[in-house]
């Protein structure tokens, strides 16, 4: 049980994270920031991997990578945490 509750925190401040990215893009916070910097270190390696396999994520000036990183966090929330647990839950 403790596994999935581990994946689940990791997963949630993921989210966070990619959350608090896409504020600071749409405020337009300054790149040199060093909040800004360690959050986009981050969060730019699964960001970026989005951006490469389903191009179609960047639609004029919008990037919906962050969108589809939520999806897919919250859909490892909900089954491979759910999976986790029944999986200990068997022993």
């Amino acid at each position: 049980m403790g596994l999935g509750d581990a994946i689940q925190v990791l997963v949630d401040i993921f989210q966070i994270l990619v959350l608090v990215r896409w504020v600071f893009w749409l405020v337009g916070a300054d790149a040199a920031n060093p909040i800004v910097h360690a959050v986009a270190a981050l969060t730019e390696p699964f960001l970026g991997w989005l951006r490469r396999r389903l191009p179609f994520l960047a639609v004029g000036s919008w990037d919906l990578s962050p969108l589809a990183a939520i999806l897919i966090c919250t859909f490892l929330n909900t089954y491979l945490v759910q999976q986790v647990w029944l999986l200990a839950a068997r022993f």
